[in-house]
């Protein structure tokens, strides 16, 4: 599976189109389909060669059943795959270094690279792989500039139907908003720095990697995100982005943030914005948005993928 392949499952798998049926037809035959967790995952046999196996994850309590919404498709590599990190870049757009999960049967921690979808596609698409100590120099380099030798390649995104405001858990909303809000503040003050970061979103001490000079990837303990990304100059830092988990929005009252912010919401096209003032923190400014699914209407409660944080 070469790099062209990989944007062009990406282009198939953020359609429209794409649903259990169509990817048991593009990708191989059922071998197995089970619930885990809150997913039921189906296992199939691959057409192509390249790939040793591959795997469906949609919601169980879909109505539709098994021709429903795919949110996640995990291709396993037959063999380690060697991708260019540039000709990668060319197809997918920038993409961000992190660490992964562990392997649960060795405890070794993967790294991943994950290319953000499109805004309007809400997911990303994540190559994987485990290092290993007979890696060459340049697949050990923490910059991983050049290439990447990849186990697996996963295409994750999130639902785009809508909820009435009766759907959501209010409560939830409600801390999921003073969260953010008393989050943002936090943030925008002039104390904080590059310093403070691991302590405040990281999982651990190994959970903070350098991707440039400029920018830190955490895996946060919070388990609500799947990803944070600080853009610093030197100890300044310029902005916080949280990336909330591919299949898991966050439900927020967006009266409570304005409230809490002390702003009144900007609504545009798929984000809502509030720009914060020195009203509660001296020297606190910036701007704080919600990327919401889908396009933000005027509604009391939104489905929140993502929230920027940046600092004036």
């Amino acid at each position: 599976m070469r790099e062209t392949e990989i944007a062009a499952m990406r282009d198939e798998f953020f359609s429209d189109e794409f649903d259990y049926e169509r990817a048991k037809t593009m990708l191989g035959s059922l071998v197995a389909r089970e619930q885990h967790g809150d997913d039921v995952v189906t296992t199939l046999r691959p057409d192509a060669r390249s790939l040793a196996q591959v795997e469906l994850y949609s919601e169980p309590d879909d109505p539709r059943g098994a021709a429903g919404f795919v949110h996640r498709v995990r291709l396993v590599l037959r063999s380690p795959q060697l991708y260019s990190r540039e000709t990668l870049e060319t197809v997918l757009g920038a993409g961000q270094l992190a660490h992964g999960p562990s392997d649960p049967d060795e405890g070794v921690r993967s790294l991943q690279m994950v290319f953000e979808a499109p805004p309007e596609s809400h997911g990303s698409v994540t190559l994987r792989w485990w290092p290993r100590t007979e890696d060459p120099t340049v697949l050990r380099d923490t910059d991983y500039s050049q290439q990447l030798r990849v186990d697996e390649i996963w295409f994750e995104r999130l639902a785009i139907g809508t909820l009435s405001d009766d759907e959501y858990d209010l409560d939830e909303a409600l801390d999921n908003a003073s969260w953010i809000a008393d989050t943002a503040w936090r943030v925008l003050r002039p104390t904080f720095g590059i310093q403070h970061v691991a302590a405040f979103f990281a999982e651990d001490d190994q959970s903070v990697t350098r991707q440039t000079e400029e920018l830190l990837v955490v895996r946060p303990r919070d388990p609500r995100f799947e990803l944070i990304l600080v853009a610093h100059r030197g100890e300044w830092v310029a902005s916080v982005r949280l990336q909330a988990r591919g299949s898991s929005p966050l439900s927020v009252a967006v009266d409570v943030v304005a409230d809490r912010l002390n702003s009144s919401p900007q609504h545009h096209p798929g984000l809502v914005r509030f720009a914060v003032e020195a009203t509660r923190d001296a020297g606190a400014s910036g701007t704080v948005t919600l990327m919401t699914i889908p396009d933000a209407a005027e509604s009391s409660i939104l489905s929140v993928a993502a929230i920027d944080v940046v600092r004036g």
